[in-house]
């Protein structure tokens, strides 16, 4: 009777012994896939420079008054010259103005198009570099959509 319990233990403990080895097994061989799917959009920016050159002309009745109380009136030039020589170059993300003078002015618009399927923020730079038209009351002036920024620094 005895010899029956040492086996019958025996077939116990080594039943736990598969049962614990077989569920550990199982546990730490267990695998799980997932699909992943990642997708991104294009962003698409165009923009556009145009500029309108103006110079002061004579007039009877002009707003703008010189040293010698002369009037003069804005008058658009057509081009991209000014009336004394000067003129405004628009390069790629570049705004040069040459030899401009007194009674001059001109006025950039510029166009930001988004034409991707992506919406975005925009950030405007502007920067005044190698000038004395940041100096004084009239110097810079920038409007954005309704806001208007004055005295734009070097």
């Amino acid at each position: 009777m005895k010899k029956k319990v040492i086996i019958s233990s025996v077939l116990t403990i080594a039943l736990c012994l598969a049962l614990i080895s077989g569920s550990t097994f199982a546990l730490f061989t267990d695998t799980e896939n997932f699909d992943i799917v990642v997708t991104a959009g294009d962003v698409e920016i165009s923009a556009t420079v145009d500029a309108t050159v103006y110079s002061a002309l004579a007039d009877v009745n002009g707003a703008l008054v010189d040293e010698k109380g002369n009037h003069y009136k804005h008058e658009a030039t057509g081009s991209n010259f000014f009336t004394n020589g000067g003129e405004v170059i628009v390069e790629t993300g570049k705004v040069s103005v040459l030899r401009m003078t007194p009674g001059d002015r001109f006025d950039l618009k510029v166009s930001v198009t988004n034409t991707s399927d992506v919406a975005i923020s925009y950030r405007y730079v502007v920067k005044a570099v190698e000038t004395t038209l940041t100096k004084g009351e009239d110097g810079i002036e920038v409007t954005i959509g309704a806001e208007n920024y004055s005295q734009v620094k070097e």
